[in-house]
């Protein structure tokens, strides 16, 4: 029996390794599974053969094989040795070697050195680094250009980034002189020329010179955890989800626990009724309602009915969504065409997709062709900035570089 059944594994195994089309469903994989074994029942019990089907499925969602289909190459081009590792925005990213962090390059050379208690991205030519418990910035040479006195610093958007001193938060240029004083009790970043501020327990948007052009009305612009968005150590989410900001020219608002939508100057479009929001891409925005989520257009109106356990937003044409805990993908009439066939799913970037079968994670193509194979434990669900991924294997993180012709 032990000889027999090695026989029939092998067997299977080839069978599927001869399969040519870039995808197949489970119900096809494990159709041509039943169809192989067939072939090699005799002299082997029913136990056995649904042992070896079982042990060779696994096997197929646990290691996907990568097909060559598309014009995407991707490749390990940074190994995973760093502890944690944040996106690439420009020329570096930001490491953790030990307890510390520096800044690498795209080659994996470090370019700043591991030497602050915390970093964040670049932006406008810029990087928020902690010394100590203080935070300052630095130029992409390392140079400190802005001296470490800041409870907390985020990344410079817009020209303008924003700073917390004495549990206040404030905006601040690149050259390090303070635009908009640090008055609000909270604040979030700037996006499309907007930042979201709080005072006295009331939300509205500031424009960038600190005027206030959305009243200070609102119970919440946002229902997420600001420390979920950040883009380091794989807690991060796509920027286009993020509520609480501007996109495409609307924004977030919460009243009475429900949230809805703004325009630029304030008017609320469509009904704010909704238990959960994403913000604006590609013209559609993702929305929860009766805990189902469905798609909004630009006018508010339902364009795609809630239906789904989870949705992501729109890019590159495509949105991930979940059915009965399977993922897959939609377009914007919101028809199936990459079937709910994986156990997670993030946004397509720069022509891939990172999604996860089994426990690991791989990168699919438009067409659902695997181009990078399914073998990290995590992945950036902020997807393929500037050619780079970070993922993460073995418990750390290195970078996935991928060149796709469009």
């Amino acid at each position: 029996m032990p000889l027999q059944r090695t026989t029939l594994v092998a067997s299977i195994a080839q069978a599927i390794r001869q399969m040519t089309n870039t995808r197949h469903t489970r119900q096809n994989l494990a159709a041509n599974t039943t169809r192989t074994a067939n072939t090699w029942t005799q002299g082997v019990t029913r136990a056995a053969l649904a042992y070896t089907a079982h042990i060779i499925l696994q096997h197929i969602v646990a290691q996907p094989t990568v097909q060559a289909q598309g014009t995407c190459t991707c490749q390990v081009a940074i190994q995973p040795v760093f502890a944690a590792a944040g996106r690439f925005n420009g020329a570096l990213a930001p490491v953790k070697v030990g307890d510390k962090w520096g800044y690498i390059n795209r080659t994996g050379k470090f370019i700043i050195g591991p030497a602050y208690t915390d970093a964040r991205i670049f932006g406008n030519g810029l990087a928020p680094v902690k010394v100590g418990a203080q935070w300052g910035y630095i130029d992409l040479t390392g140079e400190k250009v802005i001296p470490p006195q800041y409870d907390d610093a985020y990344p410079h958007a817009d020209g303008l980034a924003r700073v917390q001193k004495n549990g206040k938060w404030g905006f601040i240029t690149t050259a390090g002189v303070t635009a908009i004083a640090l008055k609000y009790d909270a604040a979030y970043g700037f996006s499309e020329l907007h930042a979201a501020v709080q005072q006295e327990g009331k939300w509205g948007y500031i424009d960038n010179t600190g005027k206030t052009v959305v009243p200070l009305q609102y119970d919440e612009v946002s229902i997420s955890d600001e420390s979920t968005q950040d883009v380091l150590e794989g807690k991060d989410v796509p920027a286009m989800a993020r509520s609480g900001r501007y996109h495409q020219g609307r924004a977030t608002i919460v009243r009475d626990y429900k949230l809805g939508y703004i325009n630029e100057t304030g008017v609320q479009v469509g009904p704010a009724i909704y238990e959960n929001v994403q913000g604006f891409s590609e013209g559609r925005a993702a929305v929860q309602t009766h805990w189902r989520w469905g798609y909004v257009n630009q006018a508010g109106e339902l364009a795609i009915a809630a239906q789904y356990d989870n949705a992501m937003p729109f890019t590159e044409g495509l949105a991930a969504v979940s059915v009965e805990g399977r993922w897959g993908y939609i377009n914007k009439t919101g028809d199936l065409v990459l079937a709910a066939e994986y156990d997670e799913a993030c946004i397509f970037s720069g022509g891939v997709a990172a999604v996860m079968v089994g426990n690991k994670w791989g990168l699919i193509n438009h067409s659902g062709g695997w181009v990078q194979p399914a073998t990290f434990s995590a992945v950036s669900r902020e997807g393929l900035r500037e050619g780079m991924l970070p993922v993460q294997r073995d418990g750390n993180w290195g970078y996935v570089s991928c060149n796709c012709d469009k």
